[in-house]
């Protein structure tokens, strides 16, 4: 690698870093509502910048990336803070595949739902979906309302990608995800997260 083609790699990589540090320590000062605050903003702002950051991940401070991105997704973050987050979490999984195997471990939590299903959708060939589907399932039946919700739109996107019609004769196994895609496509729960996307989009 010459030294002009190195210069960008480096400067990305360490603004990557130091941003990731300092965005996790931040509080809003007292008296400012959370979602209107000027830490809030500062917070917003500095997670898109890390977003665009992302391509300069490599493997000399992903460790380092990975311990502040597990951190940052148990703070309770707004949902203007936390898109940037997960997206950002998509692209270094997307990014770095051997990862997902060994960090992407499933809880009941709404952003490894979220992240998990995207990694299953935009990963090449589904590479992923034996490590990372089996683990959404039961998270259909979570007694949290919100998670059991979200996780039935994922799982039915999910599902729509890899089995939107079949001919012949179809396995046992396909038989039951094709019922559960079938359930989920009339699903009261799921039907009204669809309409609200479809309507906060248009």
């Amino acid at each position: 690698m010459t030294i002009q083609s190195s210069k960008p790699q480096g400067v990305g990589r360490w603004l990557l870093a130091h941003l990731l540090g300092p965005v996790q320590v931040r509080v809003e000062p007292q008296g400012w509502p959370p979602s209107v605050g000027p830490t809030h903003r500062r917070k917003v702002r500095a997670w898109q910048m890390i977003c665009i950051l992302s391509r300069f991940g490599d493997q000399e401070i992903v460790s380092q990336v990975m311990d502040c991105l597990h951190t940052a997704l148990y703070r309770n973050h707004m949902p203007a803070v936390r898109q940037y987050l997960e997206t950002f979490a998509i692209y270094v999984y997307l990014k770095f595949p051997s990862l997902v195997g060994e960090q992407l471990v499933l809880m009941a939590l709404s952003s490894y739902v979220f992240i998990a299903a995207n990694v299953i959708l935009h990963a090449t060939k589904s590479r992923h979906l034996e490590e990372l589907l089996p683990p959404i399932i039961p998270l259909l039946t979570s007694h949290h309302h919100s998670l059991r919700g979200f996780t039935q739109l994922l799982v039915y996107q999910v599902l729509s990608k890899l089995m939107p019609t079949l001919d012949g004769t179809v396995s046992l196994e396909k038989r039951c995800f094709l019922e559960l895609k079938s359930y989920l496509e009339d699903n009261s729960d799921c039907a009204r997260y669809v309409e609200g996307i479809n309507g906060s989009s248009s």
